[in-house]
């Protein structure tokens, strides 16, 4: 005898199973009259029906039944590419919106084909936003592979545990799916379905956390890094370096020991991001353009695939297979047209996104802020230089930082003014511990002042207690050999603080002296601010400039 409740759930079940087949012969009956309307979720339906339910729809519209027998596909089939599987599995991972089909998803395919049959060991993947990116590599890859091998061990990472999340639940939808469950249940059965770790009964397991997360211990097959950090991060130097760590110590180290196969998607941000680093832009390096031919790269090689939202022929990452030929012309224009991109763009301005033409088309090195320009017409020979600058008035600005052989730089710039132009005379660039740094200060202070007859020592000062003492430290240590020492306030935006200085060098009022030994580094940071490395010597020097505005001594 049933019990009550029982019988509740199984006459509930019973009706279901009804409307169910209510509703599918209907719909069967429809497509025997309209067989125009025929869509994937049909077919699905006919797959999962007995023969005699289809079989004189198949007789009445032999071009359902044609389309029928291609759809279904064995399980091999369906796992031929990663694009047939994301094709097929697409509506089951219920993500809310209808598949659209573009080239620059075949290239993803390819690639990632590629890695599988490890003839590639490494790969960046700098795309725009919107383009999918996370799907990929966070959802279908890892369910297209466990159908393939489910021992595969991925793990996948991202600026924050927010991604991996949402990702990972796409993809328990999708491995949990009926669809999914028809064609590779029998294989494996999901074990563990956490909010980190997805593990199946043959040892494959799928981890994402935020960057900095521990999965890499747990030696992957796979190693995703989807948008190491997220776009506001361009103005966070330490957030930057701190990926920069991470990846170094960690990802790096496990990959190349683990033979696992590693992957960096992002939109590009700045030039010292992890792309960025990998390839060498924090560096200033002229990259070599991309051979033809990519067939023949060494397996150990980063693979880079760049797709920006607007060709551009002579971008300097241009990949070989983008089909586009027309500067201007659309990764997607489908789903983002002109009226699209330029809306998007606005909108990330308006949000806070700095660099956003970079995140665009993904190429930091040529988005650059413009705020330094005619930094190539700056440089004077040091026999140009105006006669009696020892009776000028000379200032030293410096910025502390306090790591030795590490982090930041103390930077101290020397500049000197002769009548309505600027001379750069001089750079110290060290990483000293404290009490070295100060004494470094303190002997570079005494030899300035026994160069010019007006000099002043400008330190920055750090707002709150600490950075007082520090500068009251500084100033009374320098009093006692009789040269000034003024502090300057880091109270404006470090873009919005060099704004001057910028100004002057571009109409040539701001001069650095040639063939130094620092020019090098001077030129780079210039040019790249405020996406490079460091940002110390465009400190030093607005606050330099900044403190001569200041100086009311009539020489």
């Amino acid at each position: 005898m049933l019990t009550a409740k029982s019988s509740v759930v199984l006459m509930a079940r019973l009706q279901a199973r009804k409307v169910r087949l209510t509703k599918k012969k209907d719909r069967i009956a429809q497509l025997k009259i309209h067989p125009e309307l025929l869509t994937e979720d049909d077919l699905e339906m006919l797959v999962d029906s007995q023969p005699r339910e289809c079989r004189w729809l198949f007789i009445e519209q032999p071009e359902i039944k044609r389309r029928y027998q291609e759809y279904r596909d064995t399980p091999e089939q369906t796992t031929a590419d990663l694009i047939t599987f994301v094709r097929r599995a697409w509506p089951h991972a219920r993500i809310g919106k209808t598949f659209q089909d573009n080239w620059h998803q075949h290239v993803f395919s390819r690639v990632i084909g590629r890695m599988s049959d490890r003839e590639i060991m490494r790969a960046l993947f700098s795309v725009p936003p919107g383009t999918g990116k996370s799907l990929w590599h966070g959802v279908f890859k890892p369910a297209w592979r466990w159908a393939i091998d489910p021992t595969e061990r991925l793990a996948y990472f991202s600026y924050s545990d927010v991604v991996p999340g949402q990702t990972r639940d796409a993809l328990s939808t999708l491995l949990h799916s009926s669809w999914y469950q028809r064609r590779w249940g029998h294989r494996f059965q999901i074990e563990k379905d956490g909010k980190e770790w997805i593990t199946n009964s043959r040892g494959g397991w799928r981890f994402g956390q935020g960057v900095g997360g521990g999965g890499t211990g747990a030696h992957p097959d796979w190693l995703d890094i989807d948008d190491a950090n997220k776009g506001r991060d361009a103005n966070s130097q330490a957030k930057l370096k701190d990926v920069i760590k991470w990846f170094s110590n960690t990802v790096a180290s496990r990959g190349a020991g683990n033979d696992c196969r590693i992957t960096c998607t992002a939109q590009r941000i700045a030039t010292n991001d992890l792309i960025g680093r990998i390839l060498g832009e924090h560096l200033g390096m002229v990259v070599e353009e991309q051979q033809e031919e990519i067939e023949g790269l060494d397996d150990y090689t980063w693979h880079n695939v760049c797709l920006p939202m607007r060709f551009r022929h002579n971008h300097r990452y241009r990949y070989p297979l983008d089909p586009r030929t027309t500067d201007g012309e659309l990764l997607w224009p489908e789903r983002f047209d002109l009226k699209k991109v330029a809306r998007m763009e606005r909108e990330m301005s308006l949000s806070g996104e700095p660099n956003v033409q970079a995140q665009m088309d993904q190429d930091p090195m040529s988005s650059q802020s413009t705020l330094f320009e005619n930094i190539d017409g700056m440089w004077i020979k040091p026999e140009d230089l105006p006669p009696k600058l020892s009776q000028c008035r000379a200032v030293r600005s410096w910025d502390r930082a306090g790591t030795e052989n590490g982090g930041d730089w103390t930077v101290g710039v020397l500049i000197v003014q002769s009548g309505d132009r600027r001379y750069v005379l001089d750079v110290v660039r060290i990483q000293k511990e404290p009490t070295s740094r100060d004494n470094l200060i303190e002997r570079v202070a005494l030899q300035d002042r026994k160069r010019f007859e007006f000099y002043r020592v400008v330190n920055e000062r750090m707002m709150g207690p600490d950075g007082k003492q520090v500068h009251t430290n500084l100033f009374i240590t320098l009093q006692r050999h009789g040269i000034e020492c003024v502090a300057q306030d880091p109270t404006k935006e470090k873009s919005i603080r060099a704004r001057g200085v910028a100004a002057s060098i571009k109409y040539g009022q701001t001069r650095f002296v040639d063939g130094k030994p620092w020019r090098e580094a001077v030129w780079d940071e210039l040019r790249l601010f405020p996406n490079g490395a460091n940002d110390d010597i465009v400190d030093s020097l607005a606050h330099g400039y900044n403190a001569l505005n200041e100086w009311e001594t009539k020489v």
